[in-house]
Parts: structure tokens; sequence; C-alpha cells
């Protein structure tokens, strides 16, 4: 069966909720989602998979619910001929002893798996529909005896978990990971021929050597840390080779920006004029201007009152004026040449006027020092 080709969409880490980061709002997230699912039928791919975490909270108000569940059948209904595989994220448990999940209520919707336990699902017999799903919920360890892995059979074996990995990157801003987490060898396996994490938000790879895959990350822009970072869906096509083996190739589709952020230095000269803040990148956001200097500059700017107006004139969803001061430290030169032991080293200090640290004041010290020349 070489030359077979199939196609297929992965998101995650949608977190619908009345309103996130004090701007984002459920009509923002459900509007992303359906552009992903209006992408699977515009392109004709053979299924998608959403790898966790629908709802922000744990147990979601009825009517975010509702609207969420019912606008995901209408998507889905947009492409009825392709299978939607759902895996229960942290999230999606309400608690964390894995009782029951939100995502109950969307085993009703037609064409929809919920995958909410350690297991393989097979659709058909393998010809219509060439894949298995196999999956691993969160906060379920691994068992390898829970798979029904068929190699060698042109299927494709595609592994959903949702859970941090050991070594995965915190972010995008630093280098930072995570220590604890899943280990990469329960995952690293050759039976898998892809493997699609949920739950880190963002986008990376994972340093496989038996198998390819990573997190897709959030589907949008979660946070304000967020700010000016690439968010998206993940596009795969996997085709079958000569050797039996399946090759897989990633497009990254982002969505749009919610949150940008700029920083501006101010001296002495700068005027609230001089703050050009880039429109591109401003429209229908929420916007965060960092002001760095010495206090005097950094109040004089933040505090001019066309600040009031900005954001009507920005377009903006809100403009956020951070102010950050630099702190200048002066240089303390005391001359111990005349010291003659630790309790004159004392009074010099206390002399050049750098002692009042803290509880530590120069009264104080002075009282130690002298009751300690009586000892």
């Amino acid at each position: 069966m070489p030359g077979k080709v199939l196609r297929f969409v992965a998101y995650g880490d949608i977190h619908h909720d009345r309103k996130a980061a004090r701007c984002l709002t459920l009509d923002d997230t459900l509007g992303i989602e359906q552009m992903v699912h209006q992408r699977v039928a515009s392109g004709k791919f053979d299924f998608s998979v959403f790898v966790g975490d629908r709802y922000l909270k744990r147990e979601p108000e009825d009517e975010i619910k509702v609207k969420s569940d019912r606008a995901l059948a209408y998507f889905l209904s947009l492409r009825p001929n392709a299978p939607h595989y759902h895996l229960v994220g942290n999230h999606d448990w309400t608690r964390n002893n894995r009782a029951w999940h939100t995502s109950e209520s969307l085993r009703a919707i037609p064409n929809l798996f919920v995958l909410d336990h350690s297991g393989t699902t097979l659709l058909g017999d393998g010809t219509q529909h060439p894949w298995l799903i196999h999956a691993l919920p969160a906060d379920e360890p691994f068992n390898e005896g829970a798979y029904n892995v068929a190699t060698g059979g042109g299927l494709f074996n595609l592994l959903l978990f949702h859970g941090i990995v050991k070594g995965s990157l915190m972010s995008e801003s630093s280098s930072r990971v995570f220590d604890n987490g899943i280990d990469i060898k329960e995952l690293d396996r050759p039976c898998w021929d892809f493997v699609i994490g949920g739950d880190i938000h963002v986008p990376q790879t994972i340093p496989f050597t038996n198998t390819r895959g990573g997190y897709t990350g959030s589907v949008l822009q979660r946070t304000r840390s967020d700010a000016d970072r690439l968010r998206g869906w993940l596009e795969v096509t996997a085709s079958l080779g000569d050797g039996g083996r399946w090759v897989t190739a990633t497009e990254f589709a982002p969505t749009r920006n919610f949150f940008h952020r700029e920083t501006w230095q101010v001296g002495p000269e700068t005027q609230f004029s001089d703050i050009k803040v880039n429109e591109t990148y401003v429209s229908d956001q929420a916007v965060e201007i960092k002001l760095v200097g010495n206090r005097k500059d950094v109040d004089r700017v933040a505090d001019d009152p066309r600040w009031k107006n900005y954001k009507e004139i920005m377009m903006a969803r809100s403009i956020d004026v951070i102010r950050e001061y630099k702190v200048e430290h002066e240089t303390a030169i005391v001359d111990f040449s005349t010291s003659r032991g630790v309790l004159d080293d004392l009074s010099l200090y206390m002399q050049s006027g750098f002692a009042n640290v803290g509880g530590l004041s120069p009264d104080r010290i002075s009282a130690m020092v002298s009751k300690m020349r009586e000892v």
C-alpha cells in the first residue's frame, strides 16, 4: 500500500471561559475553534484531534458549557465525514480523582469520540479509515498493555497525550524546563508513527529518537505572557513509504494576536509624543506599554493625560502603562586607613553615612558599638 496519504488537524488547550486575562472572551475562543473546523472542511482533512483542556475552569458555568457544546456540534456538522477525537485534559476532570469530566456531554455529538481512558480507537476495519488513535488522558500513568498497536499493516498509529513531559520548555523567553513529569522514554517508542501532546501551551517538538512529535501548544494566546507569541493549530500529512513506514510532514497554522507588549526607554528629553506604538499589532488587542527610566522621567510620561484617549485612538481593547524604575546606585568610599580594629571599622562606616540599612539604624549601631567597647 505504498503511496497512501492521510491528513489531519490537531489543536488543544482552548480553555473556553466567560472572560480571561481581562480581555479574552468566549466569542474569541469559539471564533478560533470555528476557524479550525472550517479549515478541516475546506482542506478536506481525514480527521481532527483535540488534545485536552476545553474549559478554563474545572466546573464551567452552565451557560458557557451549553453554548460551547452547541457550537462544537455545529462546527462538526460542517465536515460530517471527518471524525473528531477529543482527549480529556487535566482541566476537563472536575476533580483530581478522575471521577467525572466535562466532556461527557460531547458523546451525543455525531462523529465525535471522547477519549477519557488509556486505550486504542479503531474505526471500521482499517480500510476506509487507515489509522489507530491511542489515548493517554491527563493524570493517567502510561500502561503499555492498554494499547492495541498494529504495525506493518498500513495503519497509522497516532498517540495523543495530555501532560507535562520532563525536560519540556516552560516558555519561549527562557531556557527553563520542567523538572518533573512524564519520562520521555515512556512515549518515545517506534510503534508510534506520530505523537501529539497537550497541556503545555508552548508549541515545541520533543527530542524523540524512535518516533516524531511534540506539543501543538495552545490554539490561541491565553495570557499576557503569550503576547506576540505564535499560537495556533497543527496540520499533519502522513505518507506511507515503500518500507511500510509512515513519513510525516507538519505545518503550523498561526491564529490571530490578542496581546501585544512594547518597552520604551524614557530619558529627561522623552515626551509622550515620542512613544510610537506599532499600530499593526495593536488593533483589537490588549496592549501593555512598559516605560523604563528613572522615577521622575517615567512618572512624567506615564502621567500624561493623553493616555486616556490613546486606547480609542489605537483601537485597542485596553492599554496598560507599566512603570519600571531604574535604581541609580552611588559608590560608597570609606577611608579605613586610620582603623585600629573591628570597632573602629564600624565607627568609620557610621561616619560615612551608608550605615542606614534595614533595621540597623545609625543610633542602634552606635549603641551596639558603645556596648562592645565597654565589654
